[in-house]
C-alpha cells in the first residue's frame, strides 16, 4: 500500500508543473460572497443565513478574503489528501486524515480537524453525501419543478427567492464554477440539507432524511478542490476559462502560516445588486423603488413579484418554500384582488 501511495506521488510531482502551468493559464478572477446590504433590500437576509446555518456554512461564507493567484495555483496543483491508519486515529483528535501542498516551494501540513474548525464543518467520517436519488428528484419538486437533471436543470427553476440566491452563493463560492445558469447535484444536495430542518417533508408528504452518514462538508470541499488541476490541465487549449476559488484557499493558508502580501491579492467580490440583475435574479428595471423578482408561478406561469416582499419570501416556519404566493401580488396581476373582493351593497 505505501509503495503505490509512493508511486502515487511519484506521479504528481512529475505532472505538478504541468498542473501549475495550466491553472496559471487561466483567468483569474475574485471569489464571490453573499452581500449583506443587498440581501436586506430584497428582504431575504435572515432566511438565507438560516438555511447556511442549516448547511453548516455560516462561518466558511464569513470571510470574505481577497485571493492570491500564485499561492492558489501552488495550492491546487500541489494539494494531497491522506488517511490516518486506525492505530493513529485512536490517539490523535485530528480528523481521519491531513492534506499537504506547497507554498512557496515549502511544504505545508494541515490535518483535516484544523480545517472542520477552521470552515466550522461538522466532524464527519464519511467521504461524500449519502442523499438518495428518489429524495433528491423530491426536494427539487417541492423547490422549482418535477425532473432534476444534474448540470441540466436550471437555476432558474427554482422559485423563491431565498434558495435561489443560497444556490448563487453555492455555485460561485463553495463549488466555484463559472457558469452558474445550471445546478449540479451537489447544489441540490446541500439545499436538501438546508432545508431539512424548516420542512420535514417534500410536497408528496415523504420525509426528508438529509444525508444518512453525516459525512459533514470537508471531504465533499476537498475533492471539488482536487479537481481543479486536472479540469485546468484537460481544458488547458481552451479560451475562456476563468479560475475563481482563491478566496476560499486564502484561510487554508492562513491557518498554515502562510505570509500573504495583501496588496497582490485580488479582492473579494460580491453579489450586489449589479451581480443580482446581470444573473437574472431580478429585473434591471426597477418599479417604484421595489426589485422585480422572475419566477414560473405553478399557475400562473411565468410571473414577477415585487421586493423586499418577506410575509411571502420568507422560509422560517416552511410556509412558502414551494412558493405560491397570491396572484393579486403578482406584477400585472393586481386586478385579480378586487375581482375576489365582495361587491358592498
Amino acid at each position: 500500500m505505501e509503495e503505490e501511495e509512493s508511486e502515487e506521488e511519484e506521479d504528481e510531482l512529475h505532472m505538478y508543473q504541468e498542473y501549475y502551468d495550466a491553472l496559471f493559464s487561466m483567468d483569474f478572477v475574485e471569489t464571490k460572497y453573499p452581500h449583506d446590504d443587498t440581501m436586506r433590500a430584497l428582504g431575504i437576509f435572515e432566511d438565507v443565513e438560516i438555511v447556511l446555518k442549516n448547511m453548516r456554512l455560516a462561518k466558511f461564507f464569513s470571510y470574505h478574503l481577497g485571493s492570491y493567484k500564485e499561492l492558489t495555483c501552488e495550492f491546487l496543483a500541489s494539494m494531497r489528501f491522506h488517511k490516518y491508519s486506525e492505530l493513529d486515529r485512536a490517539d490523535l483528535d485530528q480528523g481521519w486524515g491531513w492534506i499537504t501542498f506547497l507554498a512557496r516551494g515549502e511544504r505545508k501540513v494541515i490535518n483535516f480537524r484544523q480545517l472542520e474548525i477552521l470552515f466550522g464543518f461538522t466532524y464527519g467520517e464519511g467521504t461524500h453525501w449519502d442523499i438518495k436519488e428518489k429524495e433528491l428528484q423530491r426536494v427539487w419538486a417541492t423547490i422549482a419543478e418535477e425532473g432534476f437533471s444534474s448540470s441540466r436543470s436550471k437555476a432558474a427553476q427554482i422559485r423563491i427567492p431565498v434558495l435561489r440566491y443560497v444556490h448563487k452563493a453555492l455555485a460561485n463560492t463553495f463549488f466555484a464554477r463559472k457558469a452558474t445558469g445550471t445546478i449540479n447535484e451537489g447544489e441540490v444536495k446541500l439545499l436538501d440539507m438546508g432545508i431539512k430542518p424548516i420542512i420535514s417533508r417534500s410536497k408528496d408528504g415523504k420525509r426528508i432524511r438529509g444525508d444518512r452518514i453525516h459525512a459533514g462538508n470537508l471531504m465533499p470541499l476537498l475533492d471539488q478542490l482536487l479537481s481543479y488541476k486536472t479540469s485546468a490541465y484537460n481544458t488547458r487549449f481552451q479560451t475562456g476559462r476563468k479560475l475563481s476559488v482563491g478566496g476560499v484557499i486564502t484561510p487554508i493558508l492562513c491557518a498554515a502560516g502562510v505570509h500573504l502580501n495583501k496588496r497582490r491579492s485580488t479582492p473579494a467580490g460580491w453579489m450586489d445588486i449589479k451581480f443580482c440583475k446581470t444573473n437574472l435574479l431580478i429585473e434591471h428595471k426597477e418599479l417604484d423603488g421595489r426589485f422585480e423578482f422572475k419566477f414560473t408561478h405553478p399557475l400562473a406561469g411565468p410571473s414577477k413579484l415585487l421586493l423586499p416582499n418577506p410575509e411571502f419570501t420568507t422560509v422560517v416556519g416552511g410556509n412558502n418554500i414551494d412558493f405560491s404566493p397570491p396572484l393579486h401580488t403578482l406584477v400585472g396581476h393586481e386586478e385579480e384582488l378586487r375581482e375576489e373582493e365582495p361587491e358592498l351593497d
